[in-house]
């Protein structure tokens, strides 16, 4: 299965070498989670991150499916 993952700000560090532009395509086995994707890219479990799968806030427990986009970025705060 195939997805694509798109990293930002500080996890632009985390790319595959090679890797041009935003994003790029990732395959994985069938019923991977966002976990995998974390794993794979060697992202520390404790840096903080946000997490979105086809626009909508994940959690890296979520299964993935074909084609799916997920974004991971550093959390936005602010008042």
């Amino acid at each position: 299965m195939k997805v694509r993952v798109k990293l930002f700000g500080i996890f632009c560090e985390f790319f595959p070498p090679g890797t041009e532009g935003s994003g790029f395509w990732l395959d994985l086995e069938e019923d991977a989670r966002i976990m995998d994707i974390l794993s794979r890219l060697r992202i520390p479990e404790n840096l903080p991150k946000s997490i979105i799968c086809n626009s909508l806030v994940a959690k890296e427990d979520q299964v993935l499916r074909e084609s799916d986009v997920i974004a991971i970025f550093s959390p936005i705060t602010g008042g």
